[in-house]
């Protein structure tokens, strides 16, 4: 009897959690008016994530090695193994290496590059992934728009499409053809601008003079060779995310960047001091979670 009533229980309890898997599944993938935007701390390199209101998921790089699949395996509902876009802003390896373990364990809708080529063995284990995979690759380009619907637009801002350009580290002038994109939804936007420098921010005010932004993902890691007074002055930004390692031997973020951040007023977030950051948008204003 008492056997019994121990199986009884044991599938009464089986039964309470499937449904409750269900239910939470069914919930979890209900349109919502909120835009979640996670910067999450993956060491001395950069991942940020964008989720949509209608549960799209957007990837923009992904740190230097497989941490992104703890962050993203805390974030995405257990059952959803589809990444809708991934963004590769430039191929150095702390951008890109964690891409690769993504691509291995995700289904990618498709993968958005600056189109520039790449030798090094991680660009090579890259390319194999996505033919392996038969990932569908697009080369960015001034004046691109993506509609992830919901009311979530995203503009790419630069660099031009390139005929290609050999860069044999991965490295090099590669910085400076960082993708950058600004996401909107509603009156709230967010620049991304990958490890661009004082060279190509100069080159974006030419291109795009309203450069207003909310949020403000700092570039390469707050190095002294990005954000420039210039450029600042054009995005002015409520919040200025910054993602580096703790105690990194760059010594990145930079204290005169640090400075130029506080001088207008910027928020400042830091992955090395915040861990994981997590910034929520209904289109009305960005709040910090």
């Amino acid at each position: 009897m008492y056997k019994k009533r121990k199986i009884k229980f044991i599938i009464i309890g089986i039964l309470a959690v499937a449904v409750f898997l269900v239910w939470s599944a069914y919930f979890s993938s209900q349109p919502n008016d909120k835009m979640k935007v996670y910067f999450f701390d993956v060491g001395q390199g950069d991942a940020a994530m964008i989720e949509t209101p209608n549960r799209n998921q957007i990837l923009i790089d992904g740190g230097p090695d497989n941490s992104i699949l703890s962050k993203l395996g805390r974030v995405m509902p257990f059952y959803d193994r589809t990444i809708e876009l991934v963004i590769l802003t430039h191929p150095d390896s702390d951008h890109l290496a964690g891409l690769v373990e993504v691509m291995k364990n995700y289904e990618i809708g498709a993968i958005l590059t600056n189109g520039r080529d790449c030798a090094s063995a991680i660009c090579q284990e890259f390319s194999r992934i996505v033919k392996q995979k038969n990932i569908k690759t697009i080369t960015a380009d001034i004046g691109q728009k993506i509609d992830f619907g919901s009311g979530v637009k995203m503009d790419i801002l630069l660099p031009a499409k390139p005929s290609l350009t050999k860069v044999a580290d991965g490295k090099s002038e590669d910085n400076n053809l960082s993708i950058i994109s600004r996401l909107a939804y509603g009156a709230d936007s967010f620049l991304f601008t990958g490890d661009a420098e004082a060279k190509e921010e100069m080159e974006l005010i030419s291109a795009c003079p309203d450069l207003k932004a909310e949020v403000l993902k700092v570039a390469h890691h707050g190095s002294k060779n990005s954000t420039s007074e210039l450029f600042l002055d054009k995005v002015r930004p409520k919040f200025s995310i910054i993602s580096s390692g703790a105690k990194n031997r760059y010594g990145h973020p930079k204290p005169e960047t640090l400075e130029k951040l506080k001088k207008i007023g910027a928020e400042i977030l830091r992955t090395d001091l915040w861990g994981d950051i997590k910034l929520e948008s209904e289109g009305k204003g960005v709040v910090t979670r």
